[in-house]
């Protein structure tokens, strides 16, 4: 997903839906746009394509979220993974994090630390 135009994307989902889906690893490519800093739009298509996504862990136990979190994603990303799986805001990695604290320990902007703490379930 790394350096790919909208364009070539949407026509990849449009033609094979299931390229946003998991491979025999469990990665995703909704993995893969949030690992690699991709737009909101690109992270936005692969949702729209295949929601569950959000749902998929990967490597070390992390959801897209985690992933997000880890690499400095925007409030728009982070804002549109917590409202398809709202639940993922309790979902621990293997090290025992919640994204807050993986948000935490990036120095993430107050805006989506505000956002992760006001969306957990206490």
């Amino acid at each position: 997903v790394q350096g790919k135009s909208l364009d070539v994307i949407s026509l990849l989902l449009h033609t094979w839906p299931d390229a946003a889906k998991a491979n025999k690893w469990g990665n995703t490519p909704l993995h893969d746009a949030c690992y690699s800093g991709a737009s909101f739009d690109i992270i936005s298509l692969l949702v729209a394509t295949w929601p569950d996504a959000a749902k998929e862990r990967f490597g070390v136990e992390k959801t897209p979220l985690h992933t997000a979190c880890k690499r400095g994603a925007s409030l728009d990303t982070i804002s549109l993974l917590l409202g398809i799986w709202p639940e993922a805001i309790e979902e621990k990695n293997c090290c025992n994090e919640l994204p807050l604290h993986v948000a935490c320990s990036k120095k993430a902007s107050l805006d989506v630390i505000s956002l992760l703490v006001g969306n957990r379930h206490d």
